[in-house]
């Protein structure tokens, strides 16, 4: 089988893969159909990024393959264990019955407001 492998920035490469090199790492059935799944290690490097996975047979049918960092940033003082403060919030959950829900700038600084109230300094 043949892989093609386009990165975000339309960079291109070819990833070849034998079934009969590697063993089946699980099954399954869909639709009567019997489902292998295979771990083909990708050998040269990829860019963090989304990319995408065309098997040569069926181009037009794309698959995602997303590579991250092994961990998240870390600011220096949580690496030392420094007694820090902070607040998050997934801006899609900060909402109004007066919006749709989409993060408005609005509601951004009435959150803002707030976070003296709960040990901002």
């Amino acid at each position: 089988m043949t892989f093609e492998i386009v990165t975000e920035s339309g960079e291109s490469s070819e990833l070849v893969f034998r079934p009969g090199d590697v063993r089946a790492s699980s099954r399954g059935w869909i639709d009567g159909r019997e489902i292998l799944r295979f771990d083909v290690p990708v050998t040269d490097p990829l860019p963090m990024g989304y990319h995408d996975v065309r098997l040569a047979a069926r181009p037009d049918e794309p698959m995602r393959l997303i590579v991250a960092p092994h961990r998240c940033y870390l600011p220096q003082e949580l690496e030392r264990n420094a007694a820090v403060w902070g607040i998050s919030a997934q801006l899609y959950s900060l909402k109004r019955p007066e919006n749709w829900g989409l993060g408005t700038s609005p509601i951004w600084r009435n959150w803002w407001i707030w976070q003296p109230h709960w040990g901002r300094r």
